[in-house]
């Protein structure tokens, strides 16, 4: 009989354990109160049971009072990190779109080097067909005093 005994409420306490996990769920408690003659594994398991209730009770009022504590700092935490994203993202819209609006203008400058601006007419030159068309060259020859022997002349360069 000393064998049975361990055995016997240790089995009662494994079954009643996942049931007293459950005490929220559940109105009524699995193991009824123990009347005036009760047997010895019936009050084992009766006060196991309120053990582990008691106990969930306490965990869940002391986990409770620490989510209300950490709680405004959280809430603050993740307003303050809602409005770091927003002018983040901000801030990256306006940059992408200055940059989309100076792409824009430096492809038109591009394009206005390459095609020549078609806002300025195209230069009409009429000259005889006797003449060359190769362009004339503008410059005079220009005399510097000499301070040497040497008869060097220099031209000055008016058209670049």
């Amino acid at each position: 009989m000393n064998i049975k005994t361990p055995i016997i409420l240790t089995t009662a306490l494994m079954l009643s354990v996942p049931a007293f996990a459950q005490t929220t769920t559940q109105p009524t408690k699995p193991v009824k109160p123990y009347g005036e003659n009760p047997n010895l594994l019936h009050v084992f398991a009766y006060k196991a049971q309120e053990g582990v209730v008691n106990t969930a009770e306490k965990v869940g009022e002391v986990t409770e009072k620490g989510i209300a504590k950490i709680k405004p700092g959280v809430d603050r935490a993740w307003s303050n990190t809602k409005s770091a994203t927003l002018d983040t993202l901000q801030k990256v819209d306006q940059g992408a779109t200055q940059a989309a609006q100076q792409t824009g203008q430096k492809i038109q400058q591009t394009k206005e080097v390459w095609r020549g601006n078609s806002q300025q007419a195209a230069p009409i030159v009429q000259q005889p067909l006797s003449e060359s068309s190769a362009p004339q060259q503008t410059t005079t020859p220009q005399m510097q005093p000499q301070s040497g022997s040497g008869s060097a002349t220099s031209y000055a360069i008016t058209d670049l």
